[in-house]
């Protein structure tokens, strides 16, 4: 029979979880969880914004001039990236978003 877990020891393994870099099915054999269970807490959780600080958010990317052209600074928290002339960085940022 599985162990019952609190809301709050679900915020912590589901923030150990996004910490670990692991996929849900080797973070759930390793920890004893249900890999489902996991998925619908993670779902749950990320959809609340209770994870902490990784809910994902709107980022505004606004180019004064051609970015494959000029190049462009993209700051995001203490993140910064560059990139030059010739670079697509509008399509990059728009990709990466995309799949985080």
């Amino acid at each position: 029979m599985s162990k019952r877990r609190s809301r709050a020891e679900w915020i912590a393994v589901c923030e150990a979880f996004e910490g670990s870099g692991e996929t849900t099915r080797a973070f759930a054999e390793r920890r004893g969880v249900h890999q489902a269970t996991l998925g619908w807490w993670l779902t749950k959780l990320r959809r609340e914004g209770a994870l902490g600080g990784r809910a994902k958010a709107f980022v505004e990317v606004v180019s004064a001039a051609p970015a494959s052209v000029a190049g462009a600074v993209v700051r995001i928290g203490a993140v910064t990236i560059e990139f030059g002339a010739g670079v697509p960085a509008v399509s990059w940022v728009a990709e990466l978003a995309a799949r985080c």
